[in-house]
């Protein structure tokens, strides 16, 4: 089982890079319902992959708690930062076998397509922040490959009561 998130909205406070936006506050307050979705899910991830930016850990924060993940399991790639599809394709690829389900954290445009090459197909034209799509892989890690995933669902904060 795949997750895949897009950051939670992030804000623009004056005079701080992109890399260390923190999130806005409608992104904290994205928060409670999509991890309250997360939690209602039969499967749980045993790995967060996250960018290094400071909103996409704060978020994958949120993600790693609503596994009820240990800190060890959130892991920071800093090539995750602004990749591209391929580039997330490989992080997962890099993965051990033995570790199970994943979350990925990442920002758009990247994630959007990570979205719709996974499934196979265009799916969406934009994952909203903190949007997730859920995933069934039936490859190991290793072998995964774009449009070798059962895309189970697309939720974001507006349609999360929906799903």
């Amino acid at each position: 089982m795949l997750w895949v998130v897009r950051h939670a909205k992030s804000g623009y406070p004056l005079g701080v890079g992109d890399f260390s936006r923190p999130l806005a506050p409608r992104g904290r307050r994205q928060g409670p319902r999509m991890v309250a979705w997360l939690r209602s899910r039969e499967a749980r991830a045993t790995l967060v992959l996250t960018s290094a930016a400071r909103r996409a850990v704060d978020t994958a924060e949120q993600v790693r708690q609503a596994f009820d993940l240990p800190p060890d399991a959130l892991v920071e790639r800093p090539g995750l930062y602004l990749a591209d599809a391929a580039d997330m394709l490989d992080a997962l690829r890099a993965l051990p076998e033995d570790s199970g389900n994943a979350a990925i954290v990442g920002h758009n445009p990247g994630i959007t397509r990570f979205v719709n090459r996974m499934a196979g197909y265009p799916v969406l034209g934009n994952l909203p922040t903190f949007g997730i799509a859920q995933f069934t892989l039936t490859s190991r890690w290793a072998d995964a490959e774009f449009g070798a995933g059962r895309l189970d669902a697309v939720v974001t904060p507006a349609t999360v009561d929906d799903a």
